[in-house]
């Protein structure tokens, strides 16, 4: 049905040209009507029609996913690449292959498979479309019809006479044919730049919904979300984790049996003594996950996030640790030896000549209870010269409520030093944030955990005028649901993977300089 009206539509253009066309009043005023029937021309051929190519196969390609969809498999992944091509539009074809290939290397590598949105997106479209181009079509027609006023108008006043009546006479024939080509081209214009206007954008807006409704399907059908990827990673993680554990001498750090409370005990101690030494040895390092522009995918900040390179398991995330950190209060510790880390490593940038861009560290009701954090970082501060505005505090929304006074006498005396300070993990509810009585720069929304819709939480925090950012973000429809809310920053899988502080400097570098890719989804937020 839908195709039937948008080739009436194309029909009832093409008519309208033609019709433009047999009513020309004389040469001049054709000549005008063919040229701006020659730009109508390129941009159906160069826009319109890559747009309706680009809607069918979206459209085909969306009954194909629902067939894989109904097809009986735990993986339906597997399945996909073993079936036809979905698509046969060869602009989409090449974009699709592209992917396929990146895709299945991570797949075979157990990493987290990209969103498919990062070579199939608008931006994609819209450049095989010429959609920029297209878009000054209807300028240009009206400007000829104004250019075919003017001409038509200085054609007919330039052969006024008035030495006979003769002479007067034909003056007056020639000044209104002059104005007949002037009001004709001009109306010409006006009308074809109307028309190619609702054309260009009927076609485009349908392109567009298409691809994010085959986008939808796709994730429905095909992929796993980011979090169930993520769940799935992790898992064999631990496996390969417990794995080299159990290789490793049974008295070790990491010693993975049951055992009696008192040996629980013995473990628990054993690693504390362990991660004493891996700070003296530098084993423990930051990652940094972006904070992005969720318009134009731009990093403008990052959070802060430990690692235990440990010299025998290697790399270690905080699952496989930060509990019993935690649990024994020496996370104040390890923080404080991390927050002097992140300094250094600003000043060292501002040394090299880097402007660096706010780095995010999160504070934890223990710490705030085991030392002066406020104290702490105002001798950061001092001894390393670093301005407060390249560095955030974030405080979680659990640790308001559950410590009171003593973390909002914190927050009070960090805003006072000129740091900004964010609420971490915010569920959107502004009404029992006010009654704890927390006054925070910015809050951080966990998305997907808020209690309301995203666009509501969004209308409360422009009313209160308040700064709302996004955090894991792990789906490409939560990206474009926080857009159409109004968000400005965020961060989360679909945009960046946390990383490495030399991969954080040169993808911010491309980012900055337009040249940055879509990354990689992570293994840890």
């Amino acid at each position: 049905m839908l195709n039937k009206f948008i080739l009436a539509a194309i029909f009832v253009f093409v008519m309208a040209s033609a019709l433009m066309l047999v009513m020309a009043p004389d040469v001049l005023s054709l000549l005008f009507i063919v040229f701006m029937c020659l730009v109508v021309m390129l941009g159906v051929v160069f826009g319109m029609m890559p747009c309706m190519s680009f809607h069918q196969d979206f459209k085909n390609a969306r009954k194909s996913l629902s067939r894989i969809g109904g097809i009986t498999s735990n993986d339906h992944w597997l399945v996909l690449q073993q079936s036809e091509a979905l698509f046969r539009y060869q602009p989409l074809v090449r974009m699709y292959k592209d992917y396929m290939e990146k895709a299945n290397r991570q797949y075979n590598q157990n990493e987290i498979i990209s969103d498919i949105d990062t070579v199939i997106n608008e931006d994609a479209i819209a450049l095989r479309c010429w959609h920029s181009a297209c878009q000054q079509i209807p300028g240009t027609l009206t400007g000829l019809g104004l250019l075919g006023t003017f001409v038509g108008l200085i054609v007919g006043i330039s052969n006024i006479g008035f030495s006979s009546v003769d002479a007067a006479l034909n003056s007056v024939e020639v000044l209104l044919a002059g104005i007949e080509v002037a009001f004709y081209t001009s109306v010409a214009g006006v009308i074809l730049s109307i028309l190619y206007n609702l054309m260009n954008k009927m076609m485009w807006n349908i392109s567009i919904r298409e691809m994010e409704l085959f986008i939808r399907d796709f994730h429905v059908h095909i992929m796993p979300t980011t979090e169930e990827q993520i769940r799935s990673f992790n898992s064999k993680s631990v496996k390969a984790i417990l794995e080299r554990l159990d290789r490793l001498p049974k008295n070790g750090v990491f010693a993975t049996g049951g055992g009696s409370e008192a040996s629980k005990d013995s473990s628990e101690q054993s690693v504390l003594l362990k991660v004493q030494d891996a700070i003296r040895d530098g084993e423990f390092c930051f990652y940094l996950q972006p904070r992005c522009n969720l318009m134009n995918r731009e990093i403008v900040g990052a959070e802060a996030l430990i690692r235990w390179n440990h010299s025998e398991l290697g790399l270690l995330e905080p699952s496989s640790f930060m509990s019993t950190i935690e649990k024994n209060g020496y996370i104040a510790r390890l923080d404080q030896y991390i927050w002097e880390m992140i300094f250094k490593t600003i000043r060292q940038w501002i040394d090299s000549g880097i402007r660096p861009l706010p780095v995010s560290v999160n504070v934890s009701g223990t710490d705030v209870l085991a030392f002066d954090v406020p104290t702490f970082f105002k001798e950061m501060l001092e001894k390393y010269r670093i301005p407060p505005v390249y560095f955030e505090i974030e405080i979680n929304q659990s640790t308001y409520v559950r410590h009171g006074r003593i973390i909002l006498e914190a927050e009070a005396a960090l805003r006072a030093q000129g740091f900004k300070v964010i609420m971490d993990s915010f569920d959107g509810d502004f009404l029992a944030i006010s009654s704890v009585g927390a006054n925070p720069d910015a809050y951080k929304l966990s998305v997907g955990r808020q209690k309301e819709s995203i666009a509501q939480v969004f209308n409360q925090a422009r009313a209160q005028h308040v700064e709302l950012r996004a955090n894991r973000i792990e789906s490409m429809e939560q990206l474009m649901e926080l857009r159409r809310a109004g968000c400005n920053e965020g961060q989360g899988y679909v945009l960046h993977e946390p990383l490495a502080v030399e991969d954080f400097l040169e993808v911010s570098r491309r980012s900055k300089s337009g040249k940055a890719s879509h990354a990689q989804p992570a293994k840890e937020n």
